[in-house]
């Protein structure tokens, strides 16, 4: 990987990653709209201890100083025994008046098991701003107690945007210099690449949902009560010490405008590192929590049902779209489409401090010519024609490679069954072209492979063929095997597509690149048949081993930098 892909890898993670760990850390933990309030951090934790009862520790008045982080072992509350009975909540997340997630946790009895484990679900979505795009960051997460509180197992999805990194983890005893130690083994898998990582752990450390937990059992309702958890954080896996202060009641704002009475907490979570955040709660009588502001990311969470949560304004099943200037008639129609693509930002610093205009960078792909018309701005011609006479374009010159026909961790079609599904679609058939071939491979993996937006990610075409089911980005992958099974060089195509409504806007999508009658070619397993050139590509991947760890950097690199514009269409 180049020096300048690390940055862009690393930048984007830090990013996209570190805001959705922010928000889970504080949010998932619990489960919004205060504008009123101030900051948290507060621009002065003085100011927020004499609003919340001075330094007492118990709330009582006594003289007593407030205990620190560095304090905080003396004055963890350890699991207790839960109650072994199902709950559920749904929150619904917003930033000012914009519906952007929804938080939804199912705790219940591990089934046929006497022993009184818990297993505590969670799906976390949040809507996430990056640029003039706005990216799906996605955490799905099943966390197994036992009858004392205390964490057994967990397992866990990540998803931003197209991009999904996959844990689990589980407590685990080793024999130690001084008798057996405990820890928590956190595994970590990004595409075919798994790495481990261990944890110290102690029985006083809580699980998951251990903020939630804590509260129910015995809710803090004593102005200046302070209350120090140590707990494995969502999101990032890492442990973290919570300190929760009450603040004493307050009336709070709901989602429908009324104003109800409960008890203000405020909450900051340091993790080992050093790093904290911050957030407030608000909670019933019986310790629910039924509000949440985390002002960090201006987040608020309003407890509510499923359908008040999950009631939004875009979709949520698109992993990522961009707004679009102007429209497309007829987009499947169309010969020839223009776009113009600018910058979001004009200017930027570089490394030795000077001003730099270029931001973006486009480049030709099979099928789309590249004219630079300003420092910072791009125009490009989308065409399935043999164009011959565009003076002022760029075009592209990729050839196919040996990875474009080779075998992978992905694209196995060495498998048997991807290699029967290919041989079937064109059986009996020798008279066809290759060009022919390739959109039959197209139709019959259109028609035999279930659209399911759920499975985000790079899959096995093999897993493809055998599920029967796969989202759009895995349905492409088993394409490209059958492709390749019959000796046709075959590329992943990652881009933005033109999608209609009101408004109109560019989506993420995937497709397929074959190389026939020497040229590449657009097969789109969505639409069974040739892609249309209502699409721009972002980047390109024979998926083998070297590229399949950075084969989404250029595309969440790209999309979160730039703004598009349709010129025009031709029919």
């Amino acid at each position: 990987m180049s020096r300048s892909e690390n940055r862009s890898l690393s930048f984007w993670r830090r990013r996209s990653v570190g805001t959705l760990a922010t928000a889970l850390t504080i949010l998932v933990l619990v489960g919004c709209d205060i504008p009123e309030r101030p900051p948290l951090r507060p621009e002065s934790l003085d100011e927020l201890q004499a609003r919340s009862g001075g330094n007492a520790v118990e709330g009582d008045g006594a003289s007593v100083a407030e205990p620190s982080f560095a304090d905080s072992a003396n004055y963890l509350e350890p699991p207790s025994i839960i109650a072994n009975q199902a709950w559920e909540t749904w929150d619904a997340y917003y930033v000012g008046d914009q519906h952007v997630g929804y938080n939804h946790v199912v705790a219940k009895p591990v089934e046929n098991d006497s022993s009184g484990k818990m297993s505590y679900l969670m799906d976390n979505l949040l809507l996430v701003n990056q640029g003039q795009a706005r990216t799906v960051q996605r955490l799905q997460q099943t966390s197994t107690e036992d009858k004392n509180g205390r964490l057994i197992d967990f397992e866990s999805s990540l998803q931003v945007g197209p991009v999904v990194t996959n844990y689990s983890g589980e407590v685990v005893e080793d024999a130690g210099d001084s008798g057996k130690e405990m820890r928590v083994r956190v595994k970590t898998r990004k595409g075919r690449n798994e790495t481990s990582a261990f944890l110290a752990w102690d029985s006083t450390y809580r699980g998951l949902v251990a903020i939630e937990q804590s509260l129910r059992q015995k809710p803090l309702t004593k102005k200046g009560d302070i209350r120090f958890l140590k707990m494995l954080v969502p999101g990032n896996y890492k442990i973290g010490t919570a300190k929760l202060k009450c603040s004493g009641p307050a009336s709070v704002p709901m989602q429908d405008g009324t104003m109800l009475p409960m008890t203000e907490i405020s909450c900051e979570i340091q993790l080992d590192d050093g790093s904290n955040t911050y957030s407030t709660i608000w909670i019933d009588d019986e310790g629910a929590i039924r509000r949440t502001y985390s002002p960090g990311i201006k987040l608020v969470a309003y407890r509510t049902n499923k359908q008040s949560a999950t009631d939004f304004v875009e979709p949520s099943n698109i992993s990522v779209l961009l707004p679009i200037e102007g429209e497309i008639d007829r987009p499947l129609e169309a010969k020839r489409i223009a776009f113009e693509v600018t910058p979001v930002q004009q200017v930027k610093k570089t490394a030795e401090g000077e001003e730099s205009e270029e931001l973006i960078k486009m480049v030709p792909e099979p099928g789309q010519w590249v004219r630079k018309t300003k420092s910072n701005q791009f125009q490009l011609l989308v065409s399935r024609k043999q164009e011959t006479n565009l003076k002022s374009f760029e075009g592209s010159d990729l050839k196919p490679s040996d990875a474009d026909l080779s075998v992978n961790s992905y694209v196995d079609f060495r498998n048997g069954l991807v290699r029967r599904f290919a041989s079937a679609a064109v059986a009996s058939r020798s008279e066809l072209s290759r060009r022919e071939v390739a959109l039959e491979l197209t139709r019959t993996a259109n028609s035999l492979i279930e659209v399911e937006p759920d499975k985000i990610g790079l899959m096995r075409a093999s897993v493809v063929a055998q599920e029967g089911k796969a989202s759009q980005t895995g349905r492409a992958i088993l394409l490209m095997a059958m492709l390749r099974a019959k000796d046709i060089p075959a590329r992943l195509a990652i881009g933005l597509r033109y999608q209609q409504g009101s408004p109109s806007r560019m989506v993420y999508h995937s497709w397929v690149l074959a190389f026939v009658d020497d040229q590449w070619i657009h097969l789109d397993v969505d639409d069974g048949d040739m892609g249309a050139c209502d699409r721009i590509i972002l980047t390109t991947s024979a998926l083998d081993e070297s590229s399949q760890n950075k084969v989404f950097v250029p595309f969440m690199d790209a999309v979160s930098r730039i703004r598009v514009r349709v010129v025009n269409a031709a029919y």
